[in-house]
């Protein structure tokens, strides 16, 4: 009979201490799940205002882009104004493809543009106004790389 009453006392305190130790790691694991959401709200709101920042970079970058192209364009609009005291380039009436030559032409002394026809010079001033256009783009497209590599 005391063999019973010892071993129904074994299983009574197996089962109390069971109890306990599953309360005691509920509570732990609770506490740690508490800490961890803790943790992640943190993050997150670091999280958030980053992105913040960021999309006000990129904003600025991007109306900075566009003021300079506005830039880019009128001076394009002014200097094609400009032209239009400039000589038409004229068809010549003649058909003789190779025409003789009469004397030696002299060397020239180079061009500085100024002799270009009217729809030469409106032609590389209207590339140069777009390779203006796409560095400006570059150049924004590199700000914000470099933005958010640092961030």
């Amino acid at each position: 009979m005391v063999k019973y009453i010892v071993l129904i006392l074994i299983l009574i305190c197996s089962l109390v201490s069971f109890d306990y130790g599953k309360k005691k790691s509920e509570k732990e694991f609770l506490t740690f799940k508490l800490n961890l959401q803790t943790e992640l709200n943190t993050q997150l709101t670091k999280v958030r205002e980053l992105e913040q920042q960021l999309v006000i970079n990129q904003t600025k970058s991007k109306l900075d882009k566009e003021r300079e192209i506005k830039t880019i364009t009128s001076r394009y609009t002014t200097i094609i104004s400009g032209l239009q005291q400039r000589p038409e380039r004229t068809i010549s009436s003649t058909t003789n493809e190779n025409p003789p030559i009469t004397a030696a032409i002299p060397p020239r002394a180079g061009s500085t543009g100024e002799q270009l026809f009217r729809e030469d010079a409106e032609f590389l001033i209207r590339e140069a106004a777009k390779a203006e256009v796409l560095k400006q783009a570059l150049l924004a497209c590199r700000r914000d790389y470099a933005s958010i590599v640092k961030e």
